[in-house]
């Protein structure tokens, strides 16, 4: 895989929006799109462009071009790498049970 450079570092990202998203307990928009194998998980709908910021080869944060606040997470390669990667750890701590997401 080519290095990407990143815009800025992931400690430069706002928290403050997302934070009050997980303190009022609203529910984020869960999509799955089968055709490219992604899925995304927004938080705050954005008010400008969404950049991705890649923390591995199939985890990004999504944030906004202007605010530098964090959107949502999007997962790549979901079914065919990273599910399998992860699904025994998604079920010792109880995200598969708690039904987020169904085998």
């Amino acid at each position: 895989m080519v290095e990407l450079k990143r815009l800025l570092e992931t400690s430069e990202l706002k928290t403050t929006l997302l934070k009050d998203v997980l303190d009022k307990k609203k529910q984020p928009r869960l999509h799955f799109d089968d055709r490219v194998d992604c899925i995304s998980l927004i938080f705050v709908e954005p008010q400008s462009k969404k950049i991705v910021h890649y923390l591995d080869e199939n985890v990004s944060l999504l944030y906004d071009l202007e605010t530098k606040e964090i959107l949502g997470l999007m997962i790549e390669s979901f079914e065919r790498s990273f599910l399998p990667q992860y699904i025994e750890k998604m079920k010792r701590v109880g995200i598969i049970e708690s039904g987020v997401f169904n085998e």
